[in-house]
């Protein structure tokens, strides 16, 4: 009988070291993955956080060129009625013909 119980201690123990090693091996394997799943997480949402300041940037200057272009067509739209003016004003005028021997 001692020989039975000895060896059931031995088998418990093989048992014991059989199932720690399976355990460090599923917790190393749990912590890798992990690992890698909160990396790819940082990464992607490094990403979007980048992607995001970029929208923000672009959209800003969107509106800035907006303001720039509506400026600019306020402009264009006074520059125009100007000339208007101007050429209401100098079809009156006769053009001036300078002559060949004054020219120098």
């Amino acid at each position: 009988m001692m020989q039975k119980h000895s060896y059931s201690k031995k088998k418990k123990k093989l048992r014991k070291k059989r199932l720690r090693k399976i355990a460090i091996t599923l917790f190393g394997l749990s912590s890798i993955a992990f690992a890698l799943v909160g990396g790819k997480t940082y990464w992607i949402n490094a990403k979007v956080h980048a992607t995001q300041k970029t929208l923000t940037r672009i959209t800003q200057e969107k509106t800035e060129l907006k303001q720039q272009v509506e400026a600019l067509d306020a402009e264009i739209k006074h520059l125009k009625t100007e000339s208007e003016k101007l050429q209401t004003v100098l079809w009156r005028f006769n053009p001036v013909i300078i002559p060949e021997s004054m020219k120098n």
